[in-house]
């Protein structure tokens, strides 16, 4: 179609005519038809080019946590005889910027590459193109606009810290006991019941004063911790959170979902907007690194926990808040073990009152407004987590 320039040619060549009608100057009427014949030609020439130019659009890596980047790279071919035209590529960003670029004259079949780089500062989806190549013919009269690649995205995880994993109940002595290859049977610390000798059963946990009452082997049965599971709930409730302080409490909810599944638990996943993922495994784990990439704050004031009765007492759990001690009382009561990790994100310094709850919990960190969740969680979660150099992960 014709561009501005193209548009204004057209109009004068109109008022051309005119003046060659009122005047009855032949030589006007040359002008006029000369002028319009170019405007012509510019825009089948535009017809003819404006698909030479075939683009491809590559992001590397499509997923990756906040702060860093990724690096958008154009594959450019020209695919007609003839060499390709100035062309101008624009892909958008995000809706709101967009990376603009000129391309010159490519011959046949040859390909070049042009490229630029996405910053992701925080999590969520940043939304790539419309990308559009313009055609304009050399004069500036005509030009053509044609969508060159398909809409894609860039996927930014939350930010996460290197962490140590939360203490496993009992320490980490009884959990090298627990997992010990030198084992034969489970391996509990606490009595649960008898059963009949089976064969193939560790002789060590025959229990002798009963085989002697009844004649009969009877081999002792052990409660068993879940040891290697994890449990993390995340408060998601826009009331006990500000949007500032919601976002530290996902970055910390991911920072200890990978050191869990990094020390190789099975990684159990529960918000209080009723929602609950299991991680076993990296597919898994990369499902809910998805869903922490992309959540967002309940307006609902209550919180409702899938199966948080069904929680064990002995599995190693961590609970991420908001400014809300009857939450916690709640999850005192119900599904919080004993050994949790209570972190509480709060937009205020604790008072001496508020640091005490009452709670069962032996961990109760408390991260203000200025301070970091890695230096909050490595300096007082407890003896038994080892401490790490405080370097974020980005």
């Amino acid at each position: 179609m014709p561009t501005r320039a193209g548009l204004g040619t057209l109009a004068i060549s109109a008022a051309v005519l005119v003046g060659a009608r009122l005047f009855g100057i032949f030589e006007l009427y040359l002008v006029a038809v000369a002028m319009i014949a170019l405007v012509g030609a510019a825009m089948v020439w535009v017809f003819v080019n404006w698909r030479s130019l075939h683009v491809s659009r590559i992001v590397e890596p499509a997923r990756l946590h906040a702060g860093s980047a990724s690096l958008v790279t154009l594959n450019l071919t020209n695919t007609r005889f003839f060499p390709t035209p100035v062309v101008q590529i624009i892909d958008e960003v995000a809706g709101e910027v967009r990376a603009d670029a000129h391309v010159p004259p490519l011959r046949k079949n040859q390909v070049t590459r042009a490229s630029y780089r996405v910053p992701a500062p925080h999590r969520g989806l940043i939304a790539l193109g419309p990308m559009t190549t313009k055609v304009t013919d050399p004069f500036g009269l005509a030009g053509g606009v044609r969508h060159s690649a398909p809409d894609t995205a860039v996927l930014v995880l939350p930010a996460y810290d290197d962490i140590e994993p939360p203490a496993k109940p009992g320490g980490l002595l009884g959990a090298r006991e627990n997992r010990s290859p030198g084992r034969i049977g489970p391996h509990g610390s606490e009595f649960s019941s008898l059963r009949p000798y089976v064969r193939g059963d560790d002789l060590r946990k025959v229990h002798w004063p009963t085989t002697a009452r009844t004649d009969d082997l009877v081999v002792r049965t052990e409660l068993v911790p879940e040891d290697g599971h994890s449990l993390i709930v995340l408060d998601v409730r826009a009331t006990v959170a500000s949007a500032e302080a919601f976002e530290q409490m996902v970055s910390a909810t991911t920072s200890v979902v990978i050191a869990c599944r990094r020390r190789g638990d099975t990684v159990r996943l529960l918000t209080t907007d009723n929602e609950s993922h299991t991680a076993s495994d990296d597919a898994s784990l990369a499902k809910i690194l998805d869903r922490l990439a992309l959540l967002q704050q309940s307006s609902s004031p209550t919180a409702r926990l899938v199966a948080s009765n069904g929680g064990s007492k002995t599995e190693t759990a961590v609970l991420l808040i908001g400014d809300d001690a009857s939450f916690l009382e709640h999850m005192q009561r119900d599904a919080l073990p004993n050994t949790a990790s209570v972190v509480n994100f709060v937009d205020r310094r604790p008072t001496a009152a508020s640091k005490n709850p009452g709670l069962r919990s032996r961990r109760m960190l408390f991260v203000g407004p200025n301070d970091r969740f890695i230096d909050v969680w490595q300096h007082d979660a407890g003896p038994s987590i080892p401490s790490a150099p405080a370097q974020a992960q980005r």
